[in-house]
């Protein structure tokens, strides 16, 4: 979960920021994370060690 406190972070921050932009980043982190926690319970190896340091 670590790429959605950024993306709430720069979303409030910034004054250009829309909602469906926001929608689209909170979605697509989300995304990304499951994917992530899928295949690192499936044996994948990252490389260089990323994103396998947060975990």
């Amino acid at each position: 979960m670590t790429v959605t406190l950024p993306v709430f972070v720069i979303g409030m921050v910034w004054k250009r920021a829309t909602q469906k932009g926001m929608m689209f980043a909170a979605v697509s982190a989300f995304v990304l994370n499951v994917i992530s926690l899928v295949l690192n319970q499936r044996g994948f190896v990252w490389p260089a060690g990323c994103p396998g340091i947060c975990m």
